[in-house]
């Protein structure tokens, strides 16, 4: 570690925000700046070259790529739109480390490593006039509000920006839009490129970005409710085995998924505190209905995985309620766990892409919210506001169990209201690929 690295990490926490502040508002002018100054290659070109059947895609986290199977559940679900159409289509992905690039090839996807390059923009020009693809899919879920900085945001818009300049068809799959955006991001939407379709995945996103910006959005739902699910693994079959013997027994099979980021700035004494509170309130649940939990890992990114939350709470249940709780353990991509998902009777979801991936299977959905983006996803299928749960509420005990055990016994109530609005949701997610279609017409 060179002097300077020991110096900035040893600098105050206050320090350290105010320095990165500084790095990315210079970054950001820089991306400015370097699209203000860009030349098309299509404007360069004395003629334009034929374009080729492949896709690029630009994910959400181009160092993990899949880490989070929501990311995973939009990027899957983008190729499986594009290769039905075209079935040996080539799809180009934009990475940012050695992990992402091993994955991108084990997926049948060829990785373009530039996301970190300090000349993203020339570097994806230069990519895109030697792909020439025929389309860009540029995945937004819930980053282009800029929650996780607004660099990450902007540099997403930026590649939509490039790729439509040169007259490349470019889609921004759904996303949420939360009621504070960064306001360092108005500048790239009110700019950006008119041939970038923009897609709000709820009525509500779509009104906050109404409000926000004078570039135009659409409304669609989230582009993963296509995806397919995969039923031929191994862990599918067991689990299904495990759900027919519980049923057998009368019981019903509820998913439970927590993630430690829904108590942010709780250290490790106040987690633990919070997983007994919560172990405490699934074994009350378990003792006045007749349920089984599965345990649901949705996001295996290490210390944002799921597993930090899950574990301890399922190690405290399973001595009282033995094979009536079951933990998924090991690393399944978001097809296969969308079979999974399928299998039960209902889900209380702390993580977007397993609610949809549940609601996509006609399966009832609890959700602990964030964000503020569940509540739009809950008015595409009609539902009731009452199952969208504040995290707060699963330490308060009694609140929790009362708001679990309403929702074991309308289970089948709910069950009908997804069902009826099922197809008027994949109509709009299957809006998010208009440019695939428009390219057969």
């Amino acid at each position: 570690m060179n002097l300077v690295a020991i110096m900035k990490k040893n600098l105050p926490q206050s320090w350290r925000s105010k320095l990165n502040v500084i790095r990315e508002t210079r970054a950001l002018n820089q991306l400015s700046r370097n699209l203000r100054n860009y030349t098309p290659f299509e404007l360069r070109a004395s003629q334009g070259q034929p374009r080729s059947n492949a896709i690029v895609v630009v994910p959400t986290d181009p160092f993990s790529l899949v880490g989070a199977r929501g990311d995973d559940a939009m990027i899957s679900t983008a190729a499986f739109m594009a290769r039905r159409q075209i079935e040996d289509r080539e799809i180009f992905i934009v990475t940012a480390s050695p992990e992402a690039d091993h994955i991108a090839n084990s997926e049948g996807y060829v990785p373009l490593n530039i996301w970190r390059s300090p000349a993203y923009v020339s570097d994806l020009s230069e990519a895109l006039e030697r792909v020439r693809p025929s389309a860009m899919v540029v995945v937004g879920g819930d980053v282009i509000d800029g929650h996780y900085g607004p660099l990450i945001s902007a540099k997403l818009l930026a590649s939509a920006e490039v790729a439509a300049r040169n007259q490349i068809p470019t889609t921004l799959l759904g996303f949420s839009f939360n009621k504070s955006p960064a306001p360092e991001l108005r500048r790239f939407l009110d700019e950006l490129h008119p041939g970038v379709q923009l897609n709000l995945r709820d009525a509500i996103s779509l009104q906050r970005f109404k409000s926000f910006t004078s570039a135009k959005g659409e409304l669609v739902a989230d582009s993963a409710f296509l995806l397919p699910p995969d039923p031929s693994q191994i862990i599918v079959k067991e689990i299904t085995n495990w759900v027919n013997e519980q049923r057998h027994h009368g019981r019903k099979v509820i998913g439970f998924n927590l993630h430690p980021f829904l108590f942010r700035g709780a250290n490790a004494s106040t987690l633990s505190s919070i997983f007994e509170n919560i172990s405490s309130s699934l074994l009350n649940i378990a003792s006045r209905r007749h349920v089984s939990f599965l345990l649901f890992p949705h996001d295996d990114r290490g210390e944002h995985g799921d597993d930090i939350s899950l574990k301890p709470i399922y190690n405290r249940i399973h001595d009282q309620l033995g094979d009536r709780a079951y933990y998924l353990s090991g690393r399944f991509n978001a097809a296969t766990l969308k079979a999974v998902a399928s299998r039960l009777d209902g889900v209380v979801a702390g993580r977007m892409h397993l609610a949809i991936a549940a609601l996509g299977s006609n399966v009832p959905v609890l959700s602990i919210t964030y964000q503020d983006k569940f509540e739009g996803l809950y008015e595409h299928f009609r539902l009731p506001q009452w199952p969208l749960l504040d995290p707060g509420m699963l330490v308060e005990g009694e609140s929790f169990v009362a708001q679990v055990t309403r929702f074991i016994d309308e289970l089948e109530t709910l069950q009908k209201i997804i069902v009826g609005e099922s197809p008027n949701v994949r109509r709009l997610s299957g809006l998010n690929y208009r440019i695939f279609a428009e390219q057969q017409d």
